[in-house]
């Protein structure tokens, strides 16, 4: 646990619990350390945004707010905030506009504006774009204009060669780190609700410049489901063949990475090629955008100075709760 030179206490961790009729903790609660015994934090809500499936897999909506539980080790915590299946989302969608999705840009688009079409009337969304000319475009800011976000999505395009900017130095591309992390902090500063970001993008890095620590500490802070949508070139192929098995692309560091930003959110990744097409993995995230709950709760201050385990669940059997993996409350550092 950080505690010094850090404003950031980890307090809790959740992975895919397991619920029947009741609720499964995974893990042990720690025990305090003399350094968290002198934390003193301010209580704040804390914002789980999670998805229910049955056995088979099949998204549960319609729950309501008494059929959920959160448990810190074994004692219960009482939801304050809730919201169903039924309200609003705000959805960012970043594409990559970089070289190697040239040849999918057509798909890119359609799939994108089929996307924007079923949002609900309440629904916003926006759409980023970045590239390898050191470039982040918010192409249109959130709106509920589904005409007008189809609109932009039809108008995006990769950037010429006459466009790079400075010529002088070595590039320093932008990527996905950076489109989400301008993101979070910016653009959905300050937005409340259930609130996803979908990524597509082939998943490497060529020119980060939000530090890793910072990024990480921004996606497990936020209550913004992740969903990036990898697509496939060339890098991940390999020299001299045209095909690689799904077990071979699940080991590369990228896909692990990719992986890594969605369970930490509670998101999923996404693979063009397996999932089909785009429009079918565009499909998917919005299937599962509506059935997304999202419940708030205040921890005491025992159970933030102490850390431990959370356990999520419903009180139906065969439920199946998946959530982001790791949560933390930030604190005020001591004066």
């Amino acid at each position: 646990m950080r505690l010094k030179g850090s404003s950031i206490f980890r307090l809790l961790f959740a992975a895919g619990t397991l619920v029947t009729a009741g609720l499964a903790v995974a893990g042990q609660t720690p025990e305090p350390t003399p350094d968290d015994e002198l934390i003193k934090v301010d209580t704040l809500l804390i914002n789980v945004p999670l998805i229910v499936t049955d056995r088979d897999g099949r998204f549960i909506g319609g729950l309501k707010k008494d059929n959920f539980i959160v448990r810190i080790g074994d004692e219960r915590q009482e939801i304050e905030y809730f919201t169903d299946s039924e309200a609003p989302v705000t959805v960012a969608i970043i594409l990559d506009m970089s070289g190697s999705t040239r040849s999918n840009i057509g798909q890119i688009r359609d799939a994108a504006k089929k996307f924007v079409e079923g949002l609900k009337a309440t629904d916003r969304a926006m759409v980023v774009t970045f590239d390898q000319y050191r470039s982040i475009d918010v192409v249109t800011g959130l709106t509920s204009d589904r005409k007008k976000l189809a609109d932009k999505i039809g108008g995006v395009s990769h950037p010429r060669i006459t466009d790079w900017r400075d010529t002088k130095k070595l590039p320093v591309f932008p990527d996905m780190y950076d489109a989400i992390h301008q993101v979070m902090t910016k653009q959905f500063a300050g937005v409340t609700g259930r609130k996803a970001i979908i990524v597509l993008t082939d998943g490497f890095v060529v020119g980060r410049t939000v530090t890793p620590l910072d990024f990480n500490d921004t996606i497990i802070e936020g209550d913004t489901v992740i969903y990036p949508m990898m697509f496939l070139t060339r890098q991940h192929v390999g020299p001299g063949t045209n095909s690689i098995s799904y077990d071979d692309l699940a080991k590369l560091p990228v896909t692990i990475a990719l992986d890594d930003i969605a369970k930490k959110t509670g998101g999923r990744l996404l693979i063009a090629a397996k999932d089909t097409d785009f429009k079918t993995a565009f499909q998917a995230v919005g299937d599962e955008l509506r059935k997304q709950y999202s419940i708030g709760f205040y921890p005491s201050q025992t159970n933030v100075a102490r850390g431990g385990q959370i356990g999520l669940g419903v009180n139906l059997p065969g439920m199946k709760v998946r959530s982001k993996n790791t949560i933390r409350l930030k604190r005020r550092d001591p004066r």
